[in-house]
């Protein structure tokens, strides 16, 4: 099971006098007031049985997450059929084409023959003949041909004409966004990567130094740092399933440098994850890349190897490891604002919910 998503979100672009001459930009909605506060069951009710009405927070765990999947792969199509309507109107007026009483011409209707010219899809097809079953011909291919590459030139023109159209509050998406379920959990003895006194939100990473997908997803949020800073505290969560390997001891070091002070943590949870980058079958033994994230976060050695030392910092690693078990997000990365669950398609979406739930 995947918590961290990341499947790209559009965001809006071209033609902004177009919207700001044709729409009253609406106020944004706040999406994730569920993230601020702690609402019964989550906002909405799921169901009733037997004259009792469930809401999300009365089902079992694993079936709240099964939820907030399903809520978010529809909520993601949903907002990405609105983003191409919009593409439809800002290419449509570029074109000239009427858009009275809400019509919305199609792609086709907009470009007509010239959209996937037969040239195009005959080139296509002599380029990757030899990709294709044996039996088949020109004439038998050109229908599939032609719709992969209107998908191709839909991303190509989605890409290029709605860049900055979501930051430009031109258009914005009404529909309420699924909100994960609330989760108990101790954050007070984690390391702390951003701290900010004035605000009430955090947003707490939980990750497995062993996890190769863990360490690419952390490493792209960590790289969003200058968005998420003024908005958040920032907790890391490092647990491993196995302990005496490397993933253990990286997860132990970054409990171990947040006892120096705030300025080091972010160091060293970066060193930590580039150092495990490095695991292979036959790459260097957990000593040599313990030395090289050490030298490379800066900490002072002495204490850090006194802390390292200590049963303190592996008996939270190990109450790290159950919490992920018993919540069902081991084995990946899970974020949390607020203590609530997140499903993101992305670095920059896990910032404006950040943005949003101050």
């Amino acid at each position: 099971m995947k918590i961290l998503n990341i499947t790209l979100c559009l965001a809006a672009g071209a033609a902004l006098g177009y919207f700001a001459s044709t729409f009253r930009a609406p106020k944004a909605m706040d999406n994730v007031q569920c993230y601020k506060s702690d609402v019964k069951g989550v906002k909405d009710p799921v169901f009733s049985f037997e004259g009792k009405t469930f809401y999300l927070s009365d089902l079992p765990l694993p079936d709240q997450i099964e939820l907030l999947k399903k809520s978010q792969s529809s909520y993601d199509q949903s907002a990405r059929s609105m983003e191409l309507a919009v593409l439809r109107m800002v290419l449509a007026k570029e074109k000239g084409l009427d858009l009275s009483d809400n019509k919305i011409p199609t792609f086709q209707e907009i470009f007509g023959a010239e959209w996937v010219p037969e040239s195009k899809v005959k080139e296509f097809y002599d380029q990757n003949r030899k990709s294709f079953p044996s039996t088949s011909t020109f004439e038998s291919m050109a229908p599939q041909i032609r719709v992969h590459l209107a998908e191709m030139e839909i991303q190509t023109l989605a890409d290029s004409k709605l860049g900055s159209i979501k930051n430009s509050g031109a258009f914005v998406n009404l529909l309420p966004a699924p909100c994960g379920p609330k989760v108990e959990m101790q954050v007070e003895d984690q390391p702390v990567i951003l701290s900010k006194v004035k605000t009430s939100s955090t947003l707490t990473l939980l990750s497995d130094f062993s996890c190769v997908q863990c360490r690419q997803s952390y490493l792209s949020i960590l790289s969003h740092l200058d968005k998420l800073s003024e908005n958040v505290n920032i907790v890391h969560m490092a647990y491993s399933e196995t302990e005496g390997d490397l993933g253990f001891d990286l997860a132990k070091g970054s409990i171990c440098v947040s006892k120096q002070g705030d300025e080091k943590t972010l160091a060293w949870i970066k060193a930590s994850y580039l150092g495990a980058m490095k695991i292979a079958p036959n790459g260097p033994d957990n000593k040599s890349i313990l030395n090289e994230v050490i030298t490379n976060s800066g900490v002072d050695r002495t204490a850090f190897e006194s802390c390292f030392m200590a049963p303190d910092a592996a008996e939270i690693i190990k109450k790290n490891n159950s919490f992920a078990k018993f919540n069902h997000v081991a084995q990946q990365m899970a974020i949390f604002l607020n203590k609530r669950l997140v499903v993101a398609s992305s670095a920059d979406q896990i910032v404006d919910l950040t943005k949003a739930s101050r």
